[in-house]
């Protein structure tokens, strides 16, 4: 364990000017004498909250390492979901130690509480452990059922005990008391042994110690909970050991309040010091001590001096038109007074807050000069709260509006709405189950009706004349599916969406393609127009959306993979670039295939396209340069042996064969070797014992094959043939890349030894292993060289395609980017952690989604649903979680944020806030017309975010000369650089500190997609909610928001813009220069 003083500037250094204005600005609120230990930071979505929240726990690191008072400095995150909380854990790590996530419930605390002070594999801050810790509302605050978990009741047994002092006897007592839902007392006690197991050394005295307290407290006229829970020991004795009736229902009540008494002294051992609500506007139930989950909460909240920091774009409903039954200016003066620590009738400071916004209304409204009124609102609120916003993105000239109208109306999709709502009819005649919003959203909403109240009645109905109302309305079978039939999309919004990514020919695509090439572009990579290619978000009110549109759309695009009519090949057939078998002179069959995904850094330095760009003044490479610019080193390196009697072996053999007979492609540790080779084939879990056979075969063949490379020594002559391939292996295959972008991406103040990015190279080139040997990617690939009119070996097929698509240039966008939001320098064992986590995302398995078999159904066989494969197109959540939907949300999100499939994402409001989906998309489908102004800035703030694929598309468009020609290193870091130069010229100047990493016009930009029905109201709707975007920010904490914009749509059109008030944070000492 070593122990140094931390520093925060360390951390500061590194944010924009605005979220370093912002960190102070609140860390001063946080520890003024006046203040509330409260603040709501709401900047806009995308401007990095979790980064100013990053520099809020650096200085309160910085401060509380010389606080007497405190012995250990806890930090407590708080979000709404496990995905959220993996995205920014580690932003907000600002020490590099292990983060502990807790997932089970604050009760629970005393059982994980040991790892808070563990100083195993740590270090200390001035002598003090710094712990960074996460919860979930979900499984921390809410109290569930009343009884609890069982693991839970089993912690009250052992808590009990110790508390009451009770002997065996009384613990079996306990025990059969607190049995709850479980059904026998063995299973009970073995809930209470396997936890006294685990926890050697008992509870947490301070758990213990609190939870005596307050167990012992009375309840007013009512005994403590305690001498209740000894009562009820006391009649289950009475009765022989036997629990009543009467006891039970009594005990229920007894149980829910230890419950909530253990949750507080769990609070008493996690010592919070500093706690963030991420998102909370999704929790805000936690704000409201009147609810159980809120009561534990604010005993969070409340602890010593613990301060509290709130993250939101939107924490209190942001904007209500009169018929949502919602309102704003309620929602938000709650929060004020939640931030101002006050309680209704006693809030004095908050009534000043809606006295100040009182004002400015009616100097609004009546066409007076606000400006006093605002600043008098702003500088109260800026005591509690602060937004920062970017300039407007139509001023910043990065918005391009795309509507469609779409006026081919298949009569068939008239009939198909016709005939689904008569079926609805018929199987719920008042149920109202069906109508025309449902139809415009969800193509096939027969098939995608899981979840939704018309499947469950149709699965009820007994009408005889069900079978035939089912047959004729619009369903996919499974024979179209397992077939690969063409399937009409059903729907005018889905056509136009297909017409966008596959008439296109987008799903030739493996990966996107580079926003700051290397080579120039061939195969399908020719003749893209780079400003528009791009990913699609689409965002849809309705629930059945993302699963029938992904559905759909993944199908269409298998059947122009395979070919229509025909069957898609399993796993297996995809699995070309093996290492399995053995040829018939007795050596390893596949060695090609390990050509391609063994690092090799002698060779791989020896063709590298960045250096190659940099001496030629920064242009973009013409492969058959790159190649014979080297042609002659490699030879000299590499092919010094004699022909012999191997005269005729194939190129690839010769290749492979003077690859890894040079020392230069083996680690410096030969024991490292195998690692090399773990890293390439990692471990898999497999479902069956099939699978577990294929699993070590392939482990064997590929220790056989490196086994045998590692012991090749003869090094061939090198024909004309030969060297060709053997450069393109130097330059394009996936491993080789793979070591270079790595290299690039390691700094100086990483401490990598050359072995181990050997390793990490090789975990990455694994993940790109797995892609290609997907089978639709051996079809794509296929596809390629077809268009080409080559027929070569697989292996070398993949070659050509690495080339033609610049997958060096593409990797190290996605990495450069990827490494910039790791906080810690890198040494082997991160490295590696990262290349296998990268990997990951390269290798998404198909997720396959399970929808209703109307015909099936109708015809009574035993399988009633239908299997649909999603890879092109995912959804992101759905209405079912067990649906079938197997890729979880945090795989289907890194691998959405990576450059390869899926290239569309559909979701509903649960992927609308919080979640970063900008790396590689810059593109938002509206799919339904969003119902107010707010959402339209949330869903298109994931993808308008901090250098966001338009943003570096455009910067590369300005400076990718000059980041090609950069000296050394990744000219990623060089592009960005001479960007930030740019930002005090021209009209750049006027975004300030938002440029270059937010505000950046060029040829890229945002691109809001609309489709219209023709004749429907959706472009009235659309205007309504685009015009109040641009003024309802002036409505912030006022009640009925739609009058008073209805008042400024009126004011003439030369008038000035009423002044607004303003919450951009002001830095250090505000107070006194508001004064001034």
């Amino acid at each position: 364990m070593t122990d140094s003083r931390f520093a925060a500037e360390t951390v500061l250094a590194g944010l924009k000017d605005f979220q370093r204005r912002a960190v102070d600005h609140v860390f001063d609120e946080l520890h003024a004498p006046d203040g509330s230990g409260r603040f709501l930071v709401a900047d806009e979505t995308g401007l990095g909250k979790s980064i100013v929240a990053r520099g809020l726990i650096a200085r309160t690191i910085e401060k509380l390492q010389d606080d007497e008072g405190v012995d250990r400095i806890d930090i407590v995150y708080v979000c709404s979901n496990t995905d959220l909380a993996r995205q920014n854990i580690g932003r907000l790590n600002v020490t590099s130690q292990e983060q502990i996530a807790f997932s089970s419930r604050l009760t629970l605390l005393g059982k994980h509480s040991h790892r808070l002070n563990s100083v195993e594999k740590r270090s200390t801050v001035n002598g003090k452990l710094v712990n960074l810790v996460s919860f979930t509302p979900a499984t921390s605050f809410d109290p569930g059922h009343e009884t609890g978990r069982a693991e839970e009741r089993a912690l009250l047994v052992l808590a009990m005990e110790a508390v009451l002092g009770l002997d065996d006897a009384g613990v079996r007592r306990a025990t059969r008391l607190l049995m709850g839902n479980v059904r026998r007392f063995e299973r009970m006690a073995e809930h209470v042994a396997n936890l006294r197991w685990a926890m050697p050394d008992g509870l947490d005295p301070v758990v213990l110690g609190r939870f005596r307290q307050l167990t012992g407290a009375a309840q007013g006229r009512e005994p403590s909970h305690r001498t209740q829970f000894r009562h009820l020991l006391e009649e289950v004795e009475r009765s022989g050991g036997h629990v009543t009736a009467s006891v039970k229902d009594r005990s229920s009540r007894v149980v829910g309040a230890l419950r909530r008494d253990l949750a507080r002294a769990g609070i008493e051992t996690l010592e919070p010091d500093f706690v963030i609500l991420d998102e909370f506007q999704r929790f805000r139930a936690l704000l409201d001590p009147g609810n159980p989950a809120g009561e534990l909460a604010a005993e969070l909240f409340g602890y010593r001096d613990a301060k509290v920091v709130l993250l939101s774009a939107t924490p209190y409903k942001p904007f209500t038109y009169a018929e949502e039954g919602e309102d704003h200016a309620t929602d938000f003066l709650k929060t004020v007074r939640f931030l101002n620590d006050e309680t209704p009738g006693s809030d004095p400071r908050t009534a000043a807050v809606s006295d100040d916004l009182r004002t400015y209304r009616h100097q609004v409204t009546s066409g007076g000069d606000a400006t006093a009124a605002a600043l008098a609102a702003s500088d109260r609120l800026l005591r509690v709260m602060c937004r920062n916003e970017r300039p407007p993105i139509g001023e910043r000239s990065m918005l391009d509006v795309r509507t469609r109208v779409t006026n081919e109306l298949d009569p068939v999709d008239i009939a198909g709405y016709v005939r689904l709502r008569s079926l609805s009819r018929l199987v719920s005649p008042q149920a109202g189950l069906y109508g025309v919003d449902y139809w415009k959203s969800a193509p096939y909403f027969l098939t995608f009706c899981g979840g939704y109240r018309l499947e469950q009645r149709i699965k009820e109905c007994t009408d005889p004349a069900l079978a035939a109302a089912l047959q004729s309305t619009p369903h996919i079978t499974r024979t179209q599916m397992k077939d690969l039939k063409p399937i009409d999309l059903g729907n005018a919004r889905l056509r136009a969406l297909a017409a966008d990514y596959i008439d296109t020919g987008m799903w030739r695509l493996l990966w996107m393609p580079p926003s700051l090439p290397y080579l120039r572009p061939g195969g399908p990579y020719a003749g893209l127009d780079l400003p528009e290619t791009t990913k699609r978000l689409v965002f849809s009110s309705w629930t059945a959306t993302p699963a029938s549109v992904a559905s759909l759309l993944s199908h269409e695009v298998r059947r122009q993979v395979y070919g229509t009519g025909k069957r898609a090949p399993s796993v297996e057939a995809g699995d070309l670039l093996k290492f399995t078998g053995i040829a018939e002179n007795g050596r390893p069959k596949y060695m090609t295939s390990l050509m391609l995904f063994w690092p090799m850094p002698t060779l791989a330095s020896m063709v590298d396209p960045v250096a190659f760009a940099r001496q030629s003044g920064g242009d973009t490479v013409a492969v058959t340069d790159l190649l014979e610019g080297a042609a002659d080193r490699v030879r000299a390196e590499f092919g010094g042996g004699q022909v012999g009697e191997e005269a005729d072996v194939d190129p690839g053999q010769r290749a492979w064969q003077a690859a890894f007979a040079h020392p230069g492609s083996w680690p410096t540790d030969p024991g490292t070797t195998g690692a090399v080779g773990q890293a390439i084939s990692p471990p898999v879990k497999v479902k069956d014992e099939l699978g577990s056979l294929r699993e070590r075969e392939a482990s064997q063949g590929l220790q056989g094959h490196i086994a045998f490379a590692r012991t090749w020594d003869r090094t061939p002559a090198l024909r004309d043939e030969d060297l060709r391939v053997l450069l393109e292996v130097a330059a394009f295959s996936p491993a080789n890349i793979a070591w270079r972008v790595l290299r690039r991406l390691v700094t100086d103040g990483d401490a990598v030894s050359a072995d181990g990015l050997m390793v990490a190279a090789g975990a990455l080139a694994g993940g790109l292993r797995t892609l290609f040997n997907r089978p639709h990617a051996t079809a794509v690939v296929k596809l390629a060289d077809k268009d080409r009119g080559e027929d070569r070996a697989y292996w070398h097929s993949v070659l050509a395609y690495c080339e033609m698509g610049d997958l060096e240039a593409v990797l190290e966008e996605w990495l450069f980017n990827r490494r910039n939001e790791s906080v810690s320098a890198w040494d082997d064992d991160t490295i590696i952690a990262f290349a296998r986590d990268e990997a990951a995302s390269i290798s998404l398995r198909t997720a396959r989604l399970t929808a209703f078999d109307a015909r099936g159904h109708a015809e009574g066989t035993d399988s009633t649903t239908i299997p649909f494969p999603l890879q092109f197109a995912l959804r992101y959540g759905g209405r079912d979680q067990h649906a079938g939907d197997d890729a979880r949300l945090p795989e289907v999100r890194a691998s959405f944020n990576s450059p390869f499939w899926p290239f569309v994402l559909v979701s509903t409001s649960v992927g609308q806030e919080g979640i970063d989906f900008h790396w590689w998309c810059h593109a938002v489908l509206h799919w339904n017309t969003p119902p107010n102004p707010v959402d339209f800035e949330q869903r298109e703030g994931r993808v308008d975010r901090f250098r966001g694929h338009a943003i570096r598309k455009n910067v590369a468009a300005a400076h990718g000369r000059g980041a090609r020609r950069a000296p050394a290193g990744s000219p990623w870091t060089e592009l960005f650089a001479l960007a930030e130069a740019d930002r005090d010229s021209g009209e750049l100047a006027r975004h300030g500190g938002f440029v270059p990493d937010w505000v950046y016009p060029g040829p890229a930009r945002i691109q809001r997609h609309l489709t219209h029905f023709a004749l429907s109201k959706d472009q009235d709707q659309y205007e309504r909610v685009e015009g109040d975007v641009a003024v309802y920010r002036l409505t912030l904490g006022q009640p009925r928001q739609e009058d008073m914009l209805a008042l400024l749509r009126g004011r003439p059109a030369d008038a000035p813009p009423p002044a607004r008030i303003d919450l951009t944070p002001k830095g250090v000492s505000w107070r006194n220069a508001s004064a001034d």
